[in-house]
């Protein structure tokens, strides 16, 4: 009974002392989220949404995020995605994504996501992002 006990209590050891060096590591060394958010005139249906969504995707643990429009920079690297008083404006245009890299945040990013309502035909020039696509809300 007496190896058990000494056994168990290195196994706790072993166990907590990996997770806290993990922890450690993983809060120095953050994933880097872009999301970019389409601030187009569709997007006003479904607007709305759009702060939920944010609040979902700033919610991961060991992460900062970035966020910019397809119009500007919102904010570099933060704990929290906040929007601000950004509204829809002005047509989709995501040409500035298909030919380069328009904010210096995308080489930095190790995800990207796009929030918009854009039809997947829209988008599919925009490889390897993550796309939320919204919906607008069902009369019912």
């Amino acid at each position: 009974m007496k190896a058990l006990a000494i056994w168990l209590g290195i196994v706790v050891v072993v166990i907590g002392t990996f997770s806290v060096g993990y922890h450690l590591w993983r809060s120095s060394n953050p994933d880097r989220v872009l999301v970019v958010v389409d601030t187009s005139f569709p997007m006003e249906e479904v607007w709305r949404q759009v702060p939920a969504e944010l609040d979902d995707i700033d919610d991961r643990r060991y992460a900062e995020f970035a966020l910019v429009t397809e119009k500007e920079a919102i904010h570099s690297w933060s704990d929290s995605l906040d929007l601000g008083d950004v509204t829809p404006y002005a047509p989709r245009d995501f040409s500035a994504f298909t030919g380069g890299d328009t904010y210096p945040e995308f080489d930095e990013a190790t995800e990207v996501i796009l929030i918009t309502d854009a039809a997947p035909s829209e988008v599919e020039g925009i490889a390897d992002w993550e796309v939320v696509q919204l919906q607008p809300a069902t009369a019912g």
